[in-house]
């Protein structure tokens, strides 16, 4: 037994209220490691993490009452942090991190952790954003494939059920694991309470696997067709409570999910999507579950990890799903999980709570990490300030403040891992969108007004191998003073965080698919894309010869260009469809603009509108950060398809894009 795993033991007897819970961890990570060989220096810090995390009193909240003391900023324009195995005895208090984890040379390739707990423990800390886990991307839904296979993605605003189409419609279908495609069926079911009914059969997956999120939206509000129809007489419209609420979700009638043959959930779909199903306390449904209310969409993204097989249906409806999305991960075959049961030991409510409050206040996460240190940097147009980490580590957040007498536009961010270039992007891009002041309140990244000065965080950990420079350069012709605060970890990942950025370009009707692509292995965990400029009076209307009306196959409306489909696809065959923009930002509906404040949008922890106006002279800014299972692993580069209008692309758009994604590197870079 190591001296760090030696130590969490000890620790056990410090405090009674976490034992089973690192127990638990503790247990379930000696069993995967001994079947997959994981090297024993990775268990010793990964044991030694969290031991202190759970048990030691010098471990900070994860948002402090009280933020520790810090230095006073530091002035210098070039900072070098060297990692602790190379601090010289007699080097200042602000270059030594203090060493918490085991040795740097023991380098965390990758901690296979397959329970509930384990994912939302890792995304909810923000520490397993690096992490690969392997397997198999997979998702059902509403896309309409008929449409999708035709140039430009055919008529892309038929992604869904309407009244008249069938269930089985050949329209919409499933790719089962053999990559045969397969229609939406019906079947018998006895329920719960010893009842036969036809039920809907959502999804079918034979595992190992996770299904990291479930996603329905049905009816949308009078108040949201006004604005689409851009008609005063639909805004005083009331609707009933069970559409400004769910969107009329309980039209559905009841869900029911089984894992590895054991009914975990059967009941009113609406307690799946409320947090009721789960007993979730009030911070951790606004993490991890939502309401057409909020989204003008209902969602739900605790990991459901099943061994041998998980399906799902819903029954009991007055109506068919219209529009639904699963998504998940299938493990590799010898992968082993703890099947989810839905009952209360698969997620610790008290343990889980104390960690969503690093997703609800994020901004105060860079305070519960150890090493945090401030710098005050002047950026000239000459003199780049930049902050250079020597040696191997990892970044776990950094931030910016920046006084609002300066312009941040002016500001230009870029990363360098050793001398290979990461990221090259103005400051905007990174923390919002470039050229704008978009502030949210977004985890793991975002931007907020402090008053007199902006703050720009990221807490997406930054895991480096042979050294790291982070540069902010200005083409100001006065200097521009920044503060920099950032918090240094002592392990390394086999990942880098990297960042593709494309400006604004103009996109010609009918054109091809706005395209972002990345090379090499890895895992997306961010996007932020920027709509503007639509040109609604320049698309061509086709008119119906038979009715002398607008075609409705080829019928465009102002936004409609944001139902465009989004396709991800990788170099292994591997793919992921989302029927809408809107859709991979977690939303529906334009996300409810009719009952948000201000009206135009609203934000998850993770997705939503940075910001959004209807109309002939419209605009949207979409952004999503990928959870761990939700985040697209990636072999042999990576490709995403946006497409821009209702029917083949018709709508003369500018678009721009930053993806964020953790490249997979060798064992030499």
């Amino acid at each position: 037994m190591t001296p760090n795993i030696r130590h969490g033991y000890l620790l056990l007897f410090k405090t009674k209220r976490r034992m089973v819970l690192y127990a638990l961890v503790l247990v379930s990570l000696f069993s995967v490691a001994w079947s997959t060989g994981i090297p024993p220096q990775a268990l010793d810090m990964f044991a030694n993490n969290l031991s202190l995390s759970l048990f030691d009193s010098r471990a900070p909240n994860p948002v402090p009452d009280v933020a520790p003391p810090i230095r006073p900023p530091q002035p210098a324009p070039t900072i070098v942090l060297l990692p602790a195995a190379q601090v010289p005895e007699n080097a200042p208090a602000e270059t030594a991190p203090e060493n918490l984890a085991s040795p740097l040379n023991a380098r965390v390739e990758k901690i296979p952790v397959f329970t509930s707990l384990d994912f939302l423990s890792g995304y909810l800390s923000n520490q397993s954003h690096p992490i690969i886990v392997e397997g198999q991307p997979w998702d059902f839904g509403s896309t309409n494939f008929v449409e999708l296979k035709k140039p430009r993605g055919g008529t892309s605003y038929w992604d869904y059920w309407s009244e008249e189409v069938p269930w089985d419609s050949p329209n919409h279908a499933w790719q089962d694991q053999a990559g045969n495609w397969r229609p939406y069926t019906r079947e018998l079911i006895e329920t719960a309470r010893g009842r036969t009914t036809l039920a809907h059969v959502l999804l079918e997956r034979r595992g190992p696997g996770v299904m990291d999120k479930l996603w329905f939206t049905h009816d949308p509000t009078n108040s949201f067709m006004g604005i689409l129809k851009q008609s005063s007489v639909f805004f005083w419209t009331t609707d009933p409570p069970e559409i400004t609420e769910w969107g009329g979700l309980a039209k559905l009638g009841n869900l029911r999910i089984e894992v590895d043959g054991l009914n975990v959930f059967d009941g009113p779909i609406e307690d799946w999507f409320s947090g009721e199903a789960q007993a979730l306390t009030p911070t951790l449904r606004k993490a991890l579950v939502w309401r057409y209310r909020q989204f003008g969409s209902n969602g739900n993204i605790i990991p459901i990890p099943y061994q041998n097989h998980l399906k799902v249906w819903v029954y009991d409806g007055i109506a068919k799903p219209k529009w639904f999305m699963a998504t998940g991960i299938t493990l590799p075959p010898d992968a082993h999980v703890k099947p989810y049961t839905g009952q209360r030991d698969d997620l610790p409510l008290e343990q889980m709570d104390e960690l969503a409050q690093t997703i609800m206040h994020p901004e105060g996460y860079i305070r519960a990490l150890p090493n945090s240190q401030m710098y005050m940097l002047d950026v000239q147009a000459d003199a780049p300030a930049a902050l250079t980490f020597a040696g191997p580590g990892t970044l776990g957040a950094i931030q910016f403040k920046l006084s609002k007498q300066y312009d941040p536009r002016r500001l230009t961010l870029q990363v360098e891992y050793g001398s290979e270039l990461g990221m090259r992007l103005p400051l905007l891009a990174f923390f919002a969108e470039p050229d704008q002041i978009s502030l949210h309140h977004s985890s793991p990244v975002g931007l907020i007004d402090l008053g007199e000065e902006y703050l720009f965080y990221s807490n997406f950990p930054m895991p480096y191998r042979q050294g790291m420079t982070i540069e902010l350069q200005t083409d100001s012709p006065s200097p521009i003073s920044i503060t920099a605060q950032v918090a240094t970890l002592a392990q390394t990942t086999n990942t880098q965080l990297r960042v593709v950025y494309r400006p604004i370009e103009k996109l010609a009707a009918y054109g091809p698919d706005f395209r972002l692509n990345v090379e090499g292995n890895g895992k997306l965990v961010g996007l932020v894309l920027v709509t503007q400029d639509q040109e609604f009076d320049k698309v061509p209307r086709v008119i119906d010869p038979k009715t002398g009306e607008e075609d409705n196959a080829e019928k465009v409306w102002p936004m409609g260009y944001l139902e465009g489909n989004l396709t991800i696809t990788d170099g292994a065959g591997n793919a992921r469809y989302y029927s809408g923009q809107e859709d991979w930002a977690e939303g529906g509906y334009y996300f409810n603009s009719g009952y948000t404040t201000p009206p135009g949008g609203a934000n998850m922890p993770f997705a939503g509108i940075l910001r959004y106006q209807g109309g002939k002279n419209g605009f949207a800014t979409l952004f999503r950060y990928f959870n761990d299972l939700a985040a697209f692993r990636f072999k042999n580069g990576l490709q995403l398809s946006f497409g821009h209008g209702t029917w083949q692309n018709n709508v003369p758009v500018s678009y721009g894009a930053t993806l964020f994604y953790y490249h997979e590197i060798g064992k030499d870079e």
